[in-house]
């Protein structure tokens, strides 16, 4: 006889995007595009080519070791030091930006 067990397999489930049909001008004359796979937002990433309409609230710790050009030890180290100041959220831990702008600005 087979022994049961109670553990569960979990199998991931692979989302493709749909085909978008060809530009079709509507009555005013506006090409509207076909709607594809709608995506998650992206963590802000310190590197984009066009300049962002608005500042995160919160980043990973990447991004802001990216922001700041600084490693992990030193970067933690400021956490450490609270001139860097996280925030926990979903379960997990990110950065204040503000306080990055903070640290970035130049003491008087």
């Amino acid at each position: 006889m087979p022994s049961t067990s109670n553990r569960v397999t979990l199998r991931s489930t692979v989302v493709l995007p749909t085909a978008a049909p060809p530009y079709q001008a509507d009555q005013s004359g506006n090409e509207a595009r076909g709607q594809g796979c709608q995506t998650a937002a992206r963590p802000y990433q310190a590197d984009q080519s066009s300049p962002a309409k608005f500042e995160p609230l919160l980043v990973t710790a990447t991004s802001a070791k990216e922001i700041l050009q600084i490693g992990n030890t030193k970067f933690w180290r400021l956490v450490k030091l609270g001139k860097i100041q996280m925030a926990e959220t979903a379960g997990r831990r990110m950065v204040v930006y503000a306080s990055l702008k903070a640290l970035a600005q130049p003491s008087v």
